[in-house]
């Protein structure tokens, strides 16, 4: 399953934050701004930048108030997608003299804000830097600038550096439910999945707006947790394609920390544990993912891990078995009475048996192992290699006595290379098929 994808979208800031001066100002121009004003509110851009224009019209030389207005049509222009003027305009108020503080913190803001809607992160990262660094006294306005760079660094997946200025949003302004909303998001994308949530409900609390509730809402729908599960599940199904069940294990026990009810994680966990020779582990994996009413795809994993677990024993001296799927003949092999079973694939066509050298010396300390020669040997990809021949004591199939067998190990490690027990190795075992009913009876001589 394709991971969901989740949209961030900045909250642009609030932008009009002081107001027009009667003394400076006639009372026309205060009435056009403040029409203005409403018509952005209400996502009537088009007016508010008629009005906005009005209103400067009639400011003449009120340098400052001219600056108040001419921001606000900014960003009435950025919302009707109107880049080019929209930009004009910043670029006039910061390269106004005598713009400072607030203003010019608001325009970097405005700035930041249309160059990551843009997709261009590294210059809203900058834009945001530079009203962060601009001096004022306004904690709300320099809260959301750090809410807004925040943000950037979710985009770009920088998950630890968005919680870093997040964090400093939220000591900024601790009622920012838009700056806990986008924690949560932060921290959902590095898998701190209770404190994403945690940071969600605690910004449903604070009365969000619209996208500060959406966002949280995001950050709470299970969907997320489930995708995640699903993608950590397929990262470990990778790793055992590959033949590396340890690095599965790893990942699979995180999806199962992100959804512990993940049915999919839990069949595939089971399979890691099986080829890492973790029998009981791989059984009680199996079986819980069947009590988690799984899907058809899942519930074949599980059953074919049980499958290969189901020994029916006829007696002392032979057992009968299931066939995998694709033909194989999986078996558990002991080497000394209290040796760990580890999963071997039986190969009726080979002479030889071939272990890992790290079987090897976890085996040393089970049982006796002696080294007796060398010699060469092709292996299933074709490549021939060079092997060290070793005498393993008192080797078990299940529970028949093989007594002591010959094995070999390849003298550099090949990635291919799996446990294979091959009938050449040990004389006193006969194997019959059952290709009717795809089993195999083992009996020992």
């Amino acid at each position: 399953m394709t991971p969901r994808h989740i949209v961030v979208l900045l909250a642009p800031a609030l932008l009009i934050c002081t107001w027009l001066s009667a003394a400076r100002a006639t009372e026309n121009a205060e009435t056009a701004y403040e029409q203005g004003k409403n018509f952005l509110q209400s996502g009537r851009y088009q007016d508010a930048i008629k009005a906005f224009s009005t209103a400067l019209k009639l400011l003449g030389t009120d340098e400052k108030n001219a600056i108040i207005v001419t921001l606000a049509r900014a960003q009435a222009y950025f919302e009707k997608k109107d880049a080019e003027n929209g930009l004009k305009d910043i670029e006039t108020i910061l390269q106004s003299p005598g713009v400072e503080g607030e203003l010019r913190a608001q325009a970097y803001q405005l700035r930041g804000f249309r160059n990551s809607e843009s997709g261009r992160h590294q210059a809203a990262l900058k834009d945001f830097t530079a009203a962060i660094k601009t001096a004022h006294d306004n904690r709300k306005l320099r809260s959301t600038a750090f809410a807004n760079r925040g943000i950037v660094q979710l985009k770009l997946k920088e998950s630890d550096q968005a919680v870093s200025d997040l964090n400093k949003a939220i000591e900024l302004n601790p009622k920012s439910a838009f700056a806990y909303a986008a924690r949560g998001m932060a921290r959902m994308q590095r898998n701190d999945i209770d404190n994403a949530r945690a940071d969600a409900e605690y910004a449903l609390r604070l009365n969000p707006d619209q996208q500060a509730k959406a966002m949280a809402e995001d950050v709470l729908d299970n969907r997320h947790v489930r995708s995640r599960a699903v993608s950590f599940a397929n990262t470990g199904i990778a790793f055992l394609n590959h033949n590396e069940p340890q690095k599965a294990i790893s990942v699979l026990n995180q999806a199962l920390d992100v959804d512990p009810s993940s049915a999919f994680a839990y069949a595939a966990r089971g399979l890691a544990h099986l080829r890492s020779d973790k029998i009981e582990e791989a059984r009680r994996d199996a079986e819980h993912t069947l009590s988690l009413n799984p899907d058809q795809q899942t519930r074949k994993m599980a059953e074919e891990v049980l499958s290969e677990l189901s020994i029916l024993a006829r007696g002392p001296r032979s057992l009968s078995l299931p066939m995998s799927p694709s033909g194989h003949i999986f078996v558990q092999v002991r080497f000394g009475l209290d040796g760990k079973p580890r999963r071997f694939v039986l190969d009726t066509g080979a002479t030889e048996s071939l272990i890992s050298r790290e079987h090897l010396a976890e085996i040393s300390r089970e049982t006796g192992v002696r080294e007796i020669g060398k010699g060469r040997a092709s292996i299933a990809d074709g490549t021939t290699h060079q092997f060290t021949r070793y005498k393993v004591k008192n080797a078990f199939l299940f529970h028949l006595p093989l007594g002591d067998i010959e094995v070999h190990v390849l003298d550099k490690a090949h990635r291919g290379v799996r446990n294979l027990l091959g009938m050449g190795s040990i004389k006193n075992i006969a194997v019959t098929f059952d290709n009717a009913r795809k089993t195999v009876e083992i009996t020992r001589r």
